[in-house]
């Protein structure tokens, strides 16, 4: 699928209609392949990377089950906190699968996560709710980087391309002005 735009220029000089086509499919959001040079080795520290955040993002998912069900519960029993593993169990199949946008979204949301880990860790009662306020915000940093790790590359090779593509566009439109 494709959205797109048109834009009429209006000047005494000129006149026409510059037409501008965006993909919006869902493909766009898989990992690009990355530059063919030394492939094999990238490959595989883009796998190690994944691996990384994906264990993280479980591990996380599981602190926090733990943290506010048995560990340091607002209540015996557990509390509804719980449910703030919701958005990272909804993402985990997605990340496990390598999808970038989902790995960006997450590595945003886990932002808030960081900050709360730490309110806990600096501010309630009990020494067990502190530490365990700290372990979540200590995961939730290390997922962050884990997961800037794993995407930058891809943002790197897609930058690169998109410079190719200008710098061939603009040399064509050199050729073709008078």
């Amino acid at each position: 699928f494709f959205f797109q735009a048109e834009d009429g220029i209006r000047d005494y000089k000129v006149t026409g209609v510059q037409t501008c086509a965006l993909p919006i499919s869902s493909s766009v959001s898989t990992p690009l392949p990355l530059p063919a040079d030394d492939n094999t080795e990238r490959q595989r520290a883009d796998r190690r990377r994944h691996r990384i955040a994906c264990a993280l993002l479980v591990a996380l998912i599981a602190w926090i089950l733990a943290r506010e069900l048995f560990i340091a519960p607002l209540r015996p029993g557990g509390s509804l906190l719980a449910l703030k593993a919701l958005p990272f169990v909804a993402a985990l199949p997605a990340v496990l699968r390598g999808r970038l946008y989902t790995v960006q979204w997450t590595a945003l949301l886990v932002l808030v996560y960081i900050a709360l880990g730490v309110v806990s860790g600096m501010s309630d009662a009990w020494a067990r709710s502190r530490i365990a306020g700290w372990t979540e915000a200590a995961i939730a940093t290390a997922y962050f980087f884990a997961a800037l790790a794993y995407v930058r590359p891809y943002k790197q090779a897609h930058k690169a391309r998109l410079r190719a593509t200008q710098t061939a566009a603009a040399e064509v439109t050199e050729r073709e002005t008078p």
